[in-house]
């Protein structure tokens, strides 16, 4: 979802959230049920994220429910991915993933902003700005190729996904 990030009012570019710190709760609804717990400091520049879900996926042998629980974590130099149910995981330091801040790097904040809302705009989207209240927070309400995100400071307090008249939903129920 970098793509709505860029098109965010007003925001400093360089920080992934505008809130120092925080802890979000989920409800994940839809083809995906289940949970998903995220909290940061230093502006989402430390992070551990926890998702607890299931999906059932239609097959041509019938239903199979495919279940996760996963834990990912980033303490400012290292990424970690853990998979709950098997105990096991990877860590990768963050030089070994690119940086893709670094593609405008050169410009300014409002350059930043005309150019994701050029391609938002490009991807046949919109950003309502300041339009639509999630947990009495007002949030930019970005809308492209089926997905509906209200995104508060940069944190997503809503997000909805539509494809093929399949739904899942992201639903911040505190924060």
């Amino acid at each position: 979802w970098s793509i709505f990030a860029t098109a965010q009012p007003t925001y400093d570019y360089q920080k992934r959230f505008q809130v120092k710190s925080g802890h979000v709760e989920y409800k994940l609804s839809g083809m995906t049920v289940g949970t998903k717990s995220l909290w940061w400091d230093d502006f989402g520049e430390k992070y551990r994220e926890e998702i607890n879900s299931s999906e059932t996926v239609k097959t041509f042998k019938g239903t199979e429910v495919v279940k996760n629980h996963s834990l990912s974590i980033f303490d400012g130099t290292y990424y970690y991915n853990i998979n709950m149910a098997t105990m096991e995981g990877t860590k990768i330091h963050k030089n070994a993933i690119p940086d893709f801040s670094l593609l405008g790097s050169g410009l300014n904040d409002d350059e930043m902003e005309q150019l994701g809302e050029g391609l938002l705009q490009a991807l046949g989207g919109k950003v309502d700005k300041k339009s639509e209240k999630v947990l009495g927070r007002t949030c930019d309400v970005t809308q492209v190729m089926g997905a509906t995100v209200h995104v508060y400071k940069g944190v997503t307090l809503r997000s909805v996904v539509e494809i093929m008249s399949n739904e899942s939903r992201e639903e911040a129920v505190s924060f």
